[in-house]
């Protein structure tokens, strides 16, 4: 019973909860930039708006992953596109802070 739990938590259904959840983050951001007029907003916006659409990917995949049996390929294609969005939001971060 134990290895059946452990086979469904794989790699692409931490991907589809934590990128799922990354979008709602960036599409708050988003909107918090775009109400307070913040003077970074053409960057960060972009970059965010990016960052959103490689989360968006990320999820899909894990998905599509996970639906198919844990496929291997689709899934390093979800882990991927999940680490370049993350780096994508460290980049944010830093403008964010240093440009303040």
């Amino acid at each position: 019973m134990n290895s059946q739990k452990h086979q469904k938590e794989t790699l692409s259904y931490h991907i589809l909860l934590t990128a799922s959840t990354m979008i709602g983050v960036c599409l708050t951001v988003i909107t918090i930039f775009r109400v307070t007029d913040f003077h970074l907003k053409t960057y960060v916006d972009e970059l965010l708006g990016i960052d959103t659409l490689l989360f968006i990917l990320s999820c899909f995949s894990s998905y599509i992953s996970i639906r198919q049996g844990n496929n291997k390929k689709i899934e390093f294609i979800a882990d991927n596109l999940f680490i370049a969005a993350m780096s994508i939001m460290v980049i944010v971060g830093i403008l964010m802070l240093s440009l303040r």
